[in-house]
C-alpha cells in the first residue's frame, strides 16, 4: 500500500500530518526531493539557481513563507530527518533539481513571464488558510490553468517529475509492503491517475 501525503512547502501543518503519518511506522518513506537539494536544505540554505526565474519564483515562495513561519521545503526536510530518526528507510525520489533548471532554462521567456505572473496572482488572490494544504479543487484548478497558459513549463515542473516519482514509487512497491510518500500537493493528481492506471494500491492521506 502507498500512502500519499500531498503538502504545501511552507506549511506547519504539513509537518503536523507528516509527524501523524510517521507514527503508523511505514517500512519506507519517499521524499520529493533529491540529494542536492536535501543537503541544502539541511545546510539551512535554499539552493543556489543560474536561472533568473527560479530565483525569482524561490524569492516570491519565500515571502509567502513569513506568514507561516515555514520555510520553502521544511517538511520535506522534516520527513526525511524525522524518519532517519525512527529508523525508517528514506528515499528521495524527485528528479535532480541541476536536471529541472536545466529544462526550465529552454523554455520561453512567455511562458517563464507567465508563470511568475501566475505564482503572484495566487498570491494575492489566495482565499484559504496558508498554513494548511490548499482544498483539492484548488490544486486541480491551478494544474489546469498552467497547463493552458505554460504547457511546456507544466510538462517540466509537473508532468515529468509526476512520471519520475511514480515509477520511483513503483519500483519501491516490489521490495516494500507499506510507503509513505511525500510529495507537493501539486503532485498528488498526477501521480494518482498513473497509480489508477496502473491497478496500485494507494490511499490519498491529503484531504481528509
Amino acid at each position: 500500500m502507498i500512502k500519499l501525503v500531498g503538502t504545501s512547502h511552507i506549511s506547519p501543518k504539513s509537518i503536523e500530518r507528516i509527524e501523524e503519518e510517521l507514527e503508523e511506522e511505514p517500512d519506507c518513506v519517499a521524499v520529493e526531493i533529491d540529494e542536492g537539494r536535501y543537503r541544502a536544505l539541511k545546510a539551512g540554505e535554499s539552493g543556489s539557481y543560474p536561472s533568473l526565474f527560479f530565483k525569482i519564483l524561490s524569492w516570491l515562495q519565500k515571502k509567502l513563507s513569513e506568514k507561516t513561519g515555514v520555510l520553502p521545503g521544511e517538511e520535506m526536510l522534516f520527513a526525511t530527518e524525522r524518519a532517519i530518526e525512527k529508523n525508517i528507510k528514506v528515499y528521495l525520489i524527485d528528479r535532480p533539481i541541476h536536471i529541472t533548471v536545466r529544462r526550465f532554462d529552454d523554455v520561453g521567456i512567455s511562458e517563464k513571464l507567465k508563470l511568475v505572473f501566475f505564482s503572484i496572482g495566487k498570491m494575492r488572490g489566495q482565499k484559504f488558510d496558508l498554513k494548511d494544504v490548499p482544498p483539492y479543487k484548488i490544486i486541480e484548478r491551478s494544474i489546469e490553468i498552467m497547463k493552458r497558459a505554460a504547457p511546456r513549463m507544466y510538462s517540466i515542473l509537473v508532468e515529468e517529475r509526476d512520471d519520475i516519482m511514480t515509477k520511483a514509487l513503483l519500483d519501491l512497491e516490489r521490495d516494500h509492503e507499506n510507503i509513505l510518500a511525500v510529495v507537493g500537493a501539486g503532485h498528488i493528481p498526477g501521480i494518482k491517475r498513473r497509480l489508477q492506471e496502473r491497478d496500485v494500491d494507494f490511499l490519498d492521506k491529503t484531504f481528509k
